[in-house]
């Protein structure tokens, strides 16, 4: 239960209230704060500037000169300030430590040992970033918005993503200020029409798209965010020779998978290659010829994973005495979608944090 703080009799006072009003007077100040901060909205060192009053272990302290905290920094970590009583408790002085302390309520505020940690702030690229004062429980967890996010530098955190895709992975993001680098996956190549007629040329397959990569900035209050690195599109498959087909068309390359940082950004995946073909050239033709089969579309995306290469078409042999249908094996190199999507070729998600 809560119990009353006892107050002076203003009328009578005797030597108990005298003992009243000092008790008083410590428990108001318990955890007593009025912090300036030098450059507290930029990225200035963090001078604690003079007429600034705090309590260390319920003793108050005037604050007469600015002060620039003693010790060393340490890159790419929060830093805190902490507040040191000399020995005799007369005086205080401030030095840089990675000790973040744990709240007291007794003290009021958050305390390492005997020393009371008055701020904390990200140094990174010689920046003091994102100062915030704890002058309450709750300001550990605060994110400083006033100071402009860098466009470049900044630390780069275990984001760094290139490769195989990842979908929709959580990773735990302290609260803070970052910057991001973010591309989907490349549209595939479409596959290679092939002849083997001497006197007729191969056929490229169209490249897929090539998508650029997104750059920004966020803030985040901390915690989870989902991220999904997408897939390049799958190639097409080449066209083959069989006995008797002489003209396949290479099949469309697959649409690359979108990257994507939860609530912030999504970077769309490349669109979908076409596959080589050919006309008609003696010894034999196509189906339907000038409209003749394409090698089979590459898939859709789905979402981070890129679709799978199309297959090669399909050609119609006739001769003089009869005639047959041939197909390429539409799984003989890519597989479709009720099989596993292959680990190939990426675009990236990168993210740095500044504070």
């Amino acid at each position: 239960m809560g119990v009353k703080v006892e107050i002076p009799n203003e009328k009578e006072a005797n030597f108990n209230d005298w003992r009243i009003l000092i008790s008083l007077v410590q428990t108001q100040g318990r955890g007593f704060i009025m912090l300036e901060l030098a450059d507290i909205n930029d990225h200035g060192e963090p001078v604690i500037k003079k007429e600034s009053c705090l309590a260390i272990n319920h003793i108050i302290y005037n604050i007469e000169t600015d002060e620039t905290p003693t010790g060393s920094l340490t890159n790419n970590v929060v830093n805190y300030i902490h507040a040191k009583a000399s020995e005799e408790g007369d005086t205080c002085s401030f030095v840089y430590s990675t000790q973040p302390g744990t709240w007291s309520a007794d003290k009021g505020g958050f305390y390492f040992n005997n020393d009371r940690v008055i701020a904390k702030f990200f140094f990174v690229d010689g920046r003091y970033n994102g100062k915030v004062i704890l002058d309450s429980f709750n300001a550990m967890e605060f994110v400083n918005r006033k100071q402009k996010i860098p466009e470049t530098g900044g630390f780069l955190t275990e984001v760094n993503w290139t490769g195989t895709p990842r979908h929709n992975e959580q990773v735990l993001l302290p609260a803070g200020a970052y910057r991001y680098d973010i591309q989907g996956g490349n549209g595939g190549k479409g596959g290679f029409g092939h002849s083997e007629d001497n006197n007729i040329s191969s056929g490229e397959g169209q490249d897929g798209e090539i998508v650029t990569a997104i750059t920004g900035t966020f803030f985040w209050n901390g915690g989870f965010k989902r991220i999904s690195l997408g897939q390049d599109g799958g190639k097409g498959q080449d066209g083959r020779i069989l006995s008797g087909l002489r003209y396949p068309n290479g099949g469309g390359g697959g649409a690359g998978g979108h990257s994507r940082i939860e609530g912030i950004v999504t970077a769309i995946g490349g669109k979908r290659g076409v596959g080589g073909f050919f006309i008609n050239s003696g010894g034999g033709y196509a189906i339907n010829f000038n409209d003749s089969e394409r090698g089979q579309p590459g898939d859709n995306a789905v979402e981070s994973f890129g679709g799978l290469g199309g297959a090669a078409g399909r050609y119609l042999e006739i001769n003089a005495n009869f005639s047959r249908l041939y197909e390429i094996n539409r799984h003989s190199t890519i597989p479709r979608p009720s099989m596993p999507f292959p680990p190939i070729s990426s675009g990236h998600v990168k993210i740095w944090r500044f504070w």
